[in-house]
C-alpha cells in the first residue's frame, strides 16, 4: 500500500518541526556554554510546569538586578544572586 499525497505532507511538515526544533536546542546549548564558560554566567533548570507560568516570567522581570535569558525550563543568570533568589523561589 503506497502512502497518499496527504501522508507525505504529513510526514514532511513532522519532520520541519522536529529539525527545526533541533536546531532551537542546539543553538541554546551552543549559547549556553559560551556565557557559562567565556563570560562567568550561571546555569540553572526547574521545573518545567514552573517555568511556563506568566508568574515566573514577572518575577524575573522584577526581581533581577542582571541580565538573564531562557529556553523553556532553562535559565542562565549573569549575576549569581539573581541566580540564588531565582532557585530559592522557584524550585
Amino acid at each position: 500500500m503506497m502512502p497518499d499525497d496527504k501522508d507525505i505532507d504529513l510526514s514532511e511538515d513532522l519532520f520541519e518541526i522536529a529539525a527545526k526544533q533541533l536546531r532551537e536546542d542546539i543553538d541554546w546549548e551552543i549559547y549556553c556554554d559560551l556565557l557559562v564558560t567565556n563570560f562567568n554566567w550561571h546555569r540553572v533548570r526547574i521545573d518545567p510546569a514552573k517555568a511556563e507560568t506568566w508568574e515566573c516570567v514577572d518575577w524575573l522581570h522584577r526581581n533581577c538586578a542582571g541580565r538573564f535569558d531562557n529556553y523553556g525550563a532553562e535559565f542562565v543568570f549573569k549575576d549569581i544572586h539573581d541566580l540564588e533568589w531565582f532557585v530559592l523561589r522557584w524550585s
